[in-house]
């Protein structure tokens, strides 16, 4: 029974050390932008609210080059046609200049608005406030978008009211306050490169 046991657990070990030592580990590549992420990806959008999925909806976004050196054409289209009676297109620019930091570029939204963006291990994230002045209630959104190989791009935005409860006592420890939300909405895809 010993001999048995031991055969086992010597088996299971070269099992072990086989699986282990053919897996290889590669690092992350980074892409370049514009050059690597320009082209047309497709798929459909998955709309939460808190736990509750609302619909799909599908989606695409045209990365191309914009004409002069130091834009990108990032047009989003969201085909909702089967919620509302509307098609939604999103028709910006990523924008760059010499005064702006390395990683660092502008979402022009071609109507005055500018929205910074961060460029960081092949993902651009945003996050920004959307005041609606007349009801007295701001948004807060974190948007994502990240090559995730040469195909596939995955797109994010979340989005919440601004945090109003309190959960930590003010001057405590390191002497900050803390607030949260428990209202979340996010939109998720993962868009494959169709050209």
């Amino acid at each position: 029974m010993k001999n048995l046991i031991n055969l086992i657990v010597l088996l299971t070990l070269t099992v072990l050390v086989s699986c282990t030592s053919s897996k290889t580990y590669t690092k992350n590549k980074n892409y370049s932008f514009p050059n690597d992420w320009i082209g047309n990806y497709k798929g459909s959008m998955q709309w939460y609210i808190g736990s509750v999925k609302k619909a799909d909806i599908p989606i695409s976004i045209e990365i191309l080059a914009g004409g002069d050196f130091n834009s990108i054409i990032w047009r989003t289209t969201y085909d909702s046609t089967k919620l509302f009676p509307v098609k939604t297109v999103k028709d910006y620019k990523i924008v760059w200049n010499d005064s702006l930091e390395n990683g660092h570029y502008l979402m022009d939204e071609q109507n005055g608005i500018y929205l910074d963006l961060r460029l960081i291990d092949n993902a651009f994230y945003s996050c920004f406030d959307v005041v609606n002045e007349a009801k007295g209630k701001t948004t807060r959104l974190v948007s994502t978008d990240k090559l995730v190989n040469k195909n596939v791009l995955y797109h994010e935005v979340i989005s919440y009211p601004e945090p109003d409860k309190k959960t930590g006592n003010e001057g405590v420890s390191d002497g900050f306050t803390v607030k949260s939300t428990e209202k979340i909405s996010t939109q998720k895809a993962t868009l494959r490169r169709i050209r």
